[in-house]
Parts: C-alpha cells; sequence; structure tokens
C-alpha cells in the first residue's frame, strides 16, 4: 500500500491542527488559574493594606492618649508649683514644667505624622480594593472567555 505525498501532508496538517487545539485547550485553565491568583493576590494586598492601617492606627491612638496623660500630669505640676513652698521645689518644678511642654511638643508632631500616615494608609486601601475589583472583573471575563474558547475547541477538536 502505497501513500501518497498529498495524503501524508495532509495528515501532517491535521496532526498539527490536533496539537494546537489541544495546546489551547490546555492553555485555558492555565490562564483561568493565574486570573485567580492575581485577585487573590490582591485582596491579600487589600488586608494587608487594612492590617497597616490598623497598626497606624492603635499607634496614633496610644501616643493620643500618651499626650493626654502627660497634659492632665503638667496640670498636676502647674498645681505643685503655685503650691511651692521654696525658691528650690519652685525651680525644679518649673524646670520639669518646661521638660514636659517639649516632650508634649515632639509627642504632638508625632501625632500629626501618623494622622498623615493614617491618611496615606487610607488612600492605599481604596487604591487596593480598586485593584482587587479590577482584577476579579479581569478573572471573571477570563473564565468566561474561557470556557466559550472551551467550548469551540471541543468542537473543532471533535471535528
Amino acid at each position: 500500500m502505497t501513500i501518497s505525498g498529498n495524503a501524508l501532508r495532509q495528515l501532517h496538517r491535521i496532526h498539527r491542527q490536533l496539537t494546537d487545539l489541544r495546546e489551547r485547550l490546555a492553555r485555558g485553565p492555565k490562564q483561568v488559574a493565574a486570573g485567580d491568583a492575581n485577585a487573590r493576590q490582591a485582596e491579600k494586598a487589600v488586608e494587608d493594606a487594612k492590617s497597616a492601617y490598623t497598626r497606624a492606627r492603635v499607634l496614633s491612638d496610644d501616643k493620643q492618649l500618651q499626650l493626654k496623660s502627660r497634659e492632665g500630669r503638667l496640670r498636676d505640676l502647674q498645681i505643685k508649683l503655685n503650691e511651692a513652698k521654696s525658691n528650690k521645689e519652685y525651680q525644679a518644678l518649673k524646670e520639669q514644667i518646661a521638660a514636659d511642654t517639649q516632650a508634649n511638643s515632639v509627642l504632638s508632631d508625632e501625632i500629626l505624622e501618623a494622622l498623615e500616615l493614617l491618611d496615606e494608609l487610607t488612600a492605599a486601601i481604596a487604591a487596593a480594593h480598586q485593584h482587587c475589583v479590577k482584577a476579579k472583573e479581569e478573572a471573571a471575563k477570563t473564565r468566561a472567555r474561557v470556557n466559550e474558547q472551551h467550548q469551540k475547541l471541543e468542537t473543532e477538536l471533535a471535528r
């Protein structure tokens, strides 16, 4: 039995088409998995941003509480200053008040920086959330496209 060159060419072409269709079918689940992985990564970024915001908020609140307690201490020192019995006690209280006032100033600056950081983290959360929504939309589009192509490729493969 002899096989003509045209029959061999046609058989080779069909074989290449089958290989191409099988590769395209195998590529679909990989694309879906990549889209899902991207969406999961975006969700993790949102969670990380929220976690960073929470930590920064706790630190900011701690500093604000510390500032309030220091201000209460300053009021107490001011009362003691008014009740001082000797010049030495008066000078010591005056120095302590000056030191605490300076420390409160530094703490106020730190609180302002912490509040600015909170604003930046809020913006980062919003951006991460937007990215997450887009990633989920892309994953859904990829899944729909792959499903559509899968049906067409299966039909073509069966043919």
